[in-house]
């Protein structure tokens, strides 16, 4: 009662005038193999859905004819209707921004050619509105000739325009920073506190009379630059925003330089992380040189 999937061919058979007398005829049972066409199918299926749930959009590319198979979300991410964005590679390459396509094209090819491990490259394309979108493409050969020519690419590409967007706001807040801390001469320092690891921006060895450098030191090395008559009062302080029992570290003292003269510092921080039971695992701030404010006091 099972149906089968039966592959025919006809041959007809001529008599000496011409005329068709019969057939030779072959049957094949393909079930098994439309069965597996089928099993690949549903297969695909399911992670293009996997992908696209995800925001991603799909392509699928015969690199032998370049013709491409976008998925209706990856051309609604760039603003066209199916209809309106041609299964073609033409369709992505036009798209792509004057500045990114070298890079985008060498990135692909080099991945075909085998010079890379894997194809993964950003670049920006242009939408049907005019506007450009940052996209992380993603992709890998899944069929190659007896040769190992690649014949078959599949990929995602991303909208990553949002985290690009703010990767370039955090650089420029951090430009900002760096001109406002060599305005206002700060150090900035960040300790993680679970390895014992102080990080101090380039303004301390400065302050020190050395180079302008980062220093990554730890709690000893540093406590020892401290004055004797200040080290208690600085490490009760430390431990006292480290437990929570102040709100804040802010302590006044004074530090050696290398030329054997001591240097009045203002440093305030703030405990910035902690685990689940409240033990602190990172403390930031800042240092301040006030050796002039203190000559004025005396």
């Amino acid at each position: 009662g099972r149906e089968h999937y039966l592959a025919g061919t006809f041959i007809p058979d001529f008599d000496g005038a011409g005329r068709t007398i019969g057939f030779f005829v072959m049957i094949i049972d393909i079930t098994e193999r439309k069965a597996a066409e089928e099993a690949l199918r549903a297969s695909e299926e399911r992670w293009k859905f996997a992908l696209e749930g995800a925001g991603d959009g799909v392509w699928d590319r015969n690199i032998q004819t370049d013709e491409v198979v976008y998925s209706k979300r990856y051309k609604e991410m760039l603003g066209f209707a199916d209809e309106e964005f041609e299964n073609r590679r033409g369709e992505w390459e036009k798209r792509l921004h004057p500045e990114d396509k070298p890079r985008a094209m060498a990135d692909l090819q080099a991945y075909l050619d085998g010079n890379s491990p894997a194809y993964s490259t950003e670049f920006r394309m242009q939408c049907k509105d005019g506007t450009w979108k940052w996209i992380l493409a993603r992709g890998m050969v899944v069929s190659r000739d007896a040769a190992g020519k690649p014949l078959r690419m599949i990929g995602t590409h991303a909208d990553i325009s949002a985290r690009v967007r703010q990767q370039e706001e955090i650089t420029r807040a951090n430009e900002r920073l760096d001109l406002a801390l060599q305005g206002s001469r700060l150090v900035i320092w960040d300790v993680d506190i679970a390895n014992g690891r102080f990080y101090l921006s380039e303004g301390w060895a400065e302050m020190l009379g050395d180079a302008p450098q980062e220093t990554f030191t730890d709690g000893a090395s540093l406590l020892e630059t401290v004055h004797p008559d200040d080290r208690e009062r600085v490490y009760l302080r430390y431990l006292a925003a480290l437990k929570g029992a102040s709100p804040e570290y802010h302590v006044e003292h004074r530090v050696r330089t290398r030329s054997g003269a001591w240097r009045w510092i203002l440093s305030h921080g703030q405990v910035v992380s902690r685990d689940a039971s409240g033990r602190a695992l990172r403390m930031t701030g800042t240092n301040a040189d006030i050796s002039a404010r203190k000559e004025i006091e005396r």
